[in-house]
């Protein structure tokens, strides 16, 4: 009898030695007489055809195969569908290169800034100050210096 160990039942059965030897094996009497009971078991096996198949799949979806190269994500959505079909629009136009990730992030500055007001007294005077530096002149040399401005 081989000294290997298999991590798979398909190694051991492949092995060509028998799982078990035969002339070792006790008999269910003998078994109930030491003591032990049946029971049901598992033994692991190698991953099933379906399995292989979803996997292949993944990597050639990954890889971009048919189409550009996608990966799937889950997220919570609205339970509306029209949400789920805009969600759903933004990954094709993202595989098909028309949307960035950049675009989105932007979208997302964009929707926090649209929450802030702009009428507040400190944004006017900023735009007053940020006009007074695009005009130029001394003023706008002045002011430039006091704020440490540097236009990027």
């Amino acid at each position: 009898m081989s000294n290997t160990t298999h991590t798979h039942i398909e190694d051991a059965l492949n092995a060509g030695a028998p799982v078990a030897d035969p002339d070792a094996v006790l008999d269910d009497n003998q078994l109930y007489a030491g003591g032990l009971v049946p029971v049901r078991t598992w033994a692991h096996t190698r991953a099933s055809g379906n399995a292989l198949r979803t996997k292949r799949s993944r990597e050639k979806a990954e890889k971009g195969a048919g189409g550009g190269a996608r990966k799937q994500v889950s997220l919570l959505a609205p339970p509306d569908d029209d949400a789920r079909a805009a969600l759903r629009e933004v990954g094709k136009r993202m595989v098909a290169g028309e949307v960035s990730a950049d675009d989105l992030r932007g979208l997302g500055q964009r929707a926090a800034m649209a929450s802030v007001s702009f009428d507040s007294e400190a944004t006017k005077i900023g735009r007053h100050a940020l006009d007074l530096i695009e005009v130029g002149g001394l003023r706008g040399r002045l002011l430039k210096h006091l704020l440490g401005y540097r236009r990027s």
